[in-house]
């Protein structure tokens, strides 16, 4: 109960210290992490950990007016860019996409009050089942990321969108992740 309140206690002073406009305070940096800020410097989203059993919930805060708020609607999730117009790219838990009702961590974006999945089919017709988004253009058409490309976690593979059709970055099977893409959505990192 002592964690639990002196998290919350924590959580509320963070908040509270976004009243200043444009100003971002973290007064709680073991729990809250800020991951990226919006080419226009509006938004900025990241994730807030439980404090317990570390599970992550992303965040959004509105820059110019200090409001900020968990993107609600997984179990799980992880916000790791914000375009110009606050849609959130990262990825949160889905119970749909294994078929048998198991949850996992899924490529997606954030926007309008709700998760949604980036498409996992591959050019090949593969349903890649889990991955992440790491970054996006500024205007929000290409992310990047990685997909899980076999059962164990390594088998991880660069990834991009483009309008949220799922592209690969190498033609050929290569383990990695892109991390990175230019605000014009022209070139990656990884």
């Amino acid at each position: 109960m002592k964690k639990f309140s002196i998290l919350c206690a924590a959580v509320l002073m963070a908040v509270s210290g976004f009243a200043e406009k444009g100003a971002l305070k973290l007064l709680s940096p073991m729990e809250l992490q800020v991951m990226a800020v919006s080419p226009n410097g509006k938004w900025a989203c990241g994730v807030i950990g439980d404090g317990q059993v570390n599970i992550q919930q992303a965040l959004l805060w509105d820059m110019e007016t200090g409001e900020s708020m968990i993107l609600s609607g997984a179990d799980e999730s992880y916000a790791f860019d914000v375009t110009d117009d606050g849609m959130v790219v990262g990825s949160y838990t889905d119970y749909e996409i294994t078929g048998n009702g198991a949850g996992t961590l899924v490529a997606g974006w954030y926007k309008d009050g709700e998760w949604h999945r980036f498409d996992n089919t591959t050019i090949e017709g593969v349903q890649e089942i889990g991955g992440e988004v790491y970054a996006v253009s500024a205007d929000g058409r290409v992310a990047v990321g990685y997909v899980q490309d076999g059962p164990k976690d390594s088998d991880l593979a660069p990834a991009k969108w483009v309008d949220g059709k799922l592209e690969r970055i190498y033609e050929h099977y290569v383990a990695g992740v892109a991390y990175a893409v230019s605000d014009d959505g022209k070139y990656a990192t990884g």
